[in-house]
């Protein structure tokens, strides 16, 4: 059996893990997470060991007692230790996943449904129902969900549970928001996948945007699974399309669904990657390479890909990423490669795509690299790569004024540059587009963003150094928002809370070491968050550089400072 503080740092470890800086965490404990960390205990596919009894019975060990709960102790703040109270709070999230398919939208009734079910996993009598003993003071486990909040923050996340806006959900919420898909969910849309391909409406290769934008178009029987699919919150949105895309990567084409055999889905069967974008500077052209994305809940271990009998091994590139891959790819993907070194990750995919909306380098824009890193901010320029059939439509979104570029550029007499992109307008409703995917990915989904210019910024730490912070400029159609800015370490009290002009730098006050949270309301409603790390001087880490790509300059090769002549028959280079 393994201790709750084993259950405690591998629950945070496993959440954390392949995530990029700023990305939102969602403490999603079902079954089939518990079944996955429970087989990282042993590094093996022990199918004997019901690992969920083991996390319960590890948490009754440590906060149960007759039937009184005891808060975890020793859960205090510190950004750089897990907070020991993880696992009780995966004790409530998985309360929370059992009681989520009892739709009813009676909020007392929502209350007693889940302190039953909290009662259940922590094996205490449900007769009195309500709050067990230990949490009959109303709140009183909140702490604990601010301490992790806090705790993730402070490592560069954003935090997602939250509490309710009513006096009955207030509490509740917090374990209810970190609850997306059900086990009877991921069984629908298993079955709609496998229908889907075998019909030839959706490839095996398909990425995350595609699967997002398809599943948003179906019609599903269970309230709660249509709720989470239309999700309107641009935070949950994302973590709800992770959820349902990490639930397609896990099929396993070769074997035939069943849904009696009782054997839970484990982790994911293929890893993903984007395209990375590198322009020759002296020639000017332009190639596009395999970038794999870390599989979720990835752990530290060698992982190799295979291709044509060539092993290339998977180095890190930064948080949520591998270096990519220097074997150049058409755009068009469609192409999968074995992989090793994963007991659950077979194959890495280059998903089949008609476009893709490329970022520059968050970490040095001026590099001149652009990839998949994150969605296009407003007010920041992208680079659209696409098939030249979507060219009426782009001119069209031109004429509409809702976005504008600064010139196109012809890759091969198929696909399409459109660079220096920005979308220019909110007012995308009522356009009848005629590529639904090409519109679906361009409409902003979001009403602001946080711009963190300039500066000095530590690449792979993400932070800046004191005294260099960045300029600061809240980007938004609207001509002001709410701006609230808190240190971390003291949440209650922020530096600044007022109403603001968007789209110009804001002053704000000279900060020491640490981390900060923005926050941006508009209408009254969040719009955007982003954290910023100031780091101290003695805190910057040494690394080795990376590995560039080579650029051949006549018969020399270009490779950072090495300079190598390039071999010929019957020569030797120097």
């Amino acid at each position: 059996m393994a201790t709750y503080d084993e259950w405690n740092k591998a629950i945070a470890e496993y959440f954390v893990s392949g995530l990029p800086s700023g990305a939102t965490v969602y403490l999603s404990v079902d079954e089939a997470a518990l079944m996955d960390i429970g087989a990282r205990f042993e590094q093996s596919e022990d199918d004997s060991v019901n690992w969920v009894e083991d996390f319960t019975e590890a948490v009754r060990s440590k906060c149960v007692i007759g039937d009184t709960v005891y808060l975890p102790r020793g859960s205090g703040y510190q950004p750089d230790q897990i907070p020991r109270c993880v696992a009780f709070l995966a004790a409530m999230v998985l309360a929370a996943h059992h009681m989520i398919g009892e739709e009813t939208k009676d909020e007392t009734i929502l209350q007693t449904n889940f302190f039953t079910r909290l009662r259940q996993v922590l094996g205490l009598s449900d007769e009195e129902g309500g709050r067990p003993d230990g949490l009959h003071q109303t709140g009183i486990e909140e702490n604990l969900w601010q301490i992790w909040n806090r705790w993730l923050i402070g490592n560069g996340w954003l935090h997602s549970a939250e509490h309710g806006q009513t006096t009955y959900s207030r509490y509740i919420n917090y374990p209810l928001s970190q609850a997306l898909l059900r086990e009877a969910d991921q069984e629908v849309l298993e079955r709609l996948f496998r229908q889907q391909v075998n019909s030839g409406q959706l490839s095996r290769v398909c990425d995350t945007d595609t699967i997002g934008f398809w599943v948003r178009n179906q019609q599903f029987g269970s309230r709660h699974l249509r709720d989470l699919i239309q999700e309107s919150d641009f935070r949950r949105y994302e973590a709800v399309t992770d959820a349902v895309f990490e639930v397609y990567t896990s099929i396993d084409w070769d074997q035939e669904f069943d849904a009696t055999s009782g054997k839970r889905r484990i982790g994911q069967r293929r890893m993903t990657a984007h395209l990375y974008r590198v322009e020759d500077g002296v020639m000017g052209d332009v190639k596009y390479y395999v970038y794999p994305r870390q599989p979720r809940q990835y752990w530290s271990g060698l992982l190799e890909v295979v291709h044509n009998g060539t092993v290339h091994d998977l180095r890190q590139d930064r948080q949520g990423w591998f270096l990519p891959l220097e074997l150049p790819v058409s755009p068009a993907g469609g192409i999968s490669y074995e992989v090793r070194g994963h007991q659950r990750v077979k194959e890495l995919v280059l998903p089949e795509r008609k476009f893709w909306v490329l970022v520059p380098d968050p970490e040095d824009e001026r590099s001149g690299i652009f990839a998949g890193w994150e969605s296009p901010k407003l007010g920041e320029n992208f680079l659209l790569l696409c098939r030249k059939e979507y060219s009426e439509q782009m001119e069209m979104f031109r004429q509409e004024d809702l976005i504008n570029w600064d010139h196109d550029f012809p890759v091969d007499d198929e696909w399409v540059e459109y660079r220096g992109c920005m979308i220019i307008s909110p007012s995308w409703d009522g356009i009848i587009p005629q590529h639904q995917d090409l519109y679906d990915a361009l409409k902003p989904r979001i009403a602001a963003t946080i711009s963190l210019k300039g500066g000095i910024r530590v690449p792979n730490q993400g932070g800046w150094l004191e005294g260099y912070p960045p300029e600061v400029t809240i980007i938004a159609f609207d001509d002001s928002v709410n701006l609230k800015f808190l240190d971390t370490s003291s949440p209650d009290k922020p530096i600044m809370h007022q109403l603001i002009n968007t789209n110009k730098p804001i002053s704000i006050p000279s900060l020491t070491p640490g981390v900060y949270l923005f926050e941006v309301y508009s209408l009254g409603k969040l719009a955007a968050r982003r954290v910023l790390r100031i780091l101290q001087w003695d805190a910057l880490e040494c690394r080795q550089p990376k590995q560039p790509f080579p650029v051949d300059v006549g018969k020399f090769t270009l490779q950072g400072a090495i300079i190598n002549v390039i071999k010929t028959e019957g020569q030797e280079g120097e």
